[in-house]
């Protein structure tokens, strides 16, 4: 059995061929310049993530609540469920929570663990008008028009 030479003993590498010391102390240096910009941007994202407060909830607001994972969940479990509406506030951003029907949850729950619910009846869509039923263009009215072309 012959002994063979590894290929890195024998050919050197692309990266070992093509290095240029007096080209890698340039950028090397020029890293070394935009690394201070970069840590002056992390520290601005730090300084804002822990200076923004959370989105306020209010009592009667409706929330959806986190699921606690267990051994049965998958990946097409919901993340979320609800919706609940939220009694009163214990503490500082924890709060009780009832369901819909009035039944009390036995639980506080922080707010990291609740999302705002914005429901169909909330978020209300301008209803569009339909063709040839009234123009699409508001009309002052009819008074005023008078008024301006006498």
């Amino acid at each position: 059995m012959d002994a063979a030479i590894p290929v890195e003993i024998g050919e050197p590498s692309p990266r070992a061929l093509f290095f240029q010391l007096a080209q890698n102390e340039e950028e090397i240096r020029a890293n070394l310049d935009l690394l201070q910009e970069v840590r002056e941007v992390a520290h601005i994202k730090e300084v804002t993530t822990k200076t923004s407060s959370p989105t306020i909830q209010y009592k009667g607001d409706l929330v959806l609540r986190r699921v606690l994972k267990d051994n049965t969940s998958n990946k097409l479990t919901p993340n979320w469920e609800g919706p609940y509406k939220i009694i009163e506030e214990v503490g500082k951003g924890t709060f009780w929570l009832e369901h819909l029907e009035g039944k009390k949850v036995p639980l506080t729950y922080n707010m990291t663990s609740l999302r705002m619910m914005f429901s169909q009846a909330k978020c209300k869509k301008p209803k569009r008008p339909e063709i040839g039923s009234q123009p699409m263009i508001p009309q002052a009215p009819k008074d005023l028009r008078e008024a301006i072309y006498q």
